[in-house]
């Protein structure tokens, strides 16, 4: 399952880590994948987070 997450308007320093407790899944009943990730305890789910693009503080943006 691949879901996104925008992170624009949050500065994250180095070594530092944020967390954004806002995010939210919607789950539709007839998809299998979503039911799986609903019905499957929270401790047991891996997350792999893939970087799109990342914009510095100095406007860079490296993709």
């Amino acid at each position: 399952m691949n879901k996104s997450c925008d992170l624009v308007g949050n500065t994250i320093k180095p070594d530092e880590t944020i967390i954004n407790k806002d995010l939210g899944l919607d789950i539709n009943e007839f998809m299998n994948d979503d039911v799986k990730v609903y019905s499957t305890d929270y401790s047991d789910l891996k997350f792999i987070y893939n970087v799109n693009k990342i914009m510095f503080a100095d406007g860079t943006l490296k993709e």
